[in-house]
């Protein structure tokens, strides 16, 4: 085609260098997009060099809130000396706002400063209302303290009690997830009411401890009837089959 176009004429400019040096961080990721307020997500990268080994590459972790300036959270130390790459891991806190943002950063420069920071951003959610239902507390109780117990390692939860003799009447606005620990005999009505809260994406879950009614005895009993019942199949995943003791 040159030959074709004798009045073009083509220059081919090599503008790289025989022996590049540079540092970047590359290859970010989250592992999770959004966390829970209170929570925790961690930020794992590769820090890469080529042309220049270094012994002590420092990596500093810089984080702010919904907008606000950043500032230096943490750093690490990585030796480039006998390796081309490294990855670097930070744990970031979700404990203010709803949006955190960050940068992971090369302390230094070098001549090409584009890959010198890397950044990320992470959603942090509101937490979550949990309304637990029991006959009364002490039932309830391993349970409550589970949740509780998660809450202080970062997930949080709001957690109410709420007794079964009034869970029918008392309002779902504002509730995430309704715990019901063996709930005796549900009526048409509540297992209508528990479909449409989850229709409209609220969890449910129930929990089947006691034994069944069809057994005899005294205390706390489930009537398992109830439980299959039209109303029930609209929610429930199976039926109840046997009461089998431990």
């Amino acid at each position: 085609m040159l030959e074709e176009q004798p009045w073009l004429g083509v220059y081919l400019i090599d503008v790289g260098i025989e022996r590049p040096v540079d540092t970047g961080v590359v290859d970010l990721r989250l592992s999770r997009q959004t966390v829970g307020h209170g929570g925790q997500a961690t930020i794992e990268a590769t820090v890469r060099q080529a042309g220049q080994p270094a012994a002590n590459t420092v990596i500093e972790l810089w984080q702010g809130n919904d907008g606000q300036p950043l500032s230096k959270r943490d750093q690490q130390t990585v030796d480039l000396s006998t390796t081309s790459s490294a990855r670097v891991m930070f744990p970031c806190e979700a404990n203010a706002g709803t949006l955190i943002q960050g940068e992971l950063r090369i302390v230094g420069s070098d001549p090409l400063a584009i890959d010198d920071s890397s950044q990320f951003s992470i959603g942090i959610l509101p937490p979550l209302k949990i309304r637990v239902v029991a006959t009364n507390r002490s039932i309830a109780k391993f349970w409550i303290d589970a949740l509780q117990g998660l809450r202080a390692v970062g997930s949080a939860y709001e957690v109410e009690f709420v007794a079964t003799d009034r869970w029918s009447t008392a309002p779902l606005e504002g509730v995430d997830v309704i715990c019901l620990i063996n709930l005796e005999q549900p009526t048409d009505d509540e297992w209508k009411k528990l479909a449409d809260f989850a229709e409209t994406g609220g969890g449910v879950l129930l929990f089947l401890g006691a034994p069944s009614r069809l057994g005899g005895g005294r205390g706390e009993r489930i009537d398992p009837t109830a439980y299959t019942t039209a109303a029930a199949k609209t929610l429930l995943p199976a039926e109840p089959k046997a009461s089998l003791k431990f």
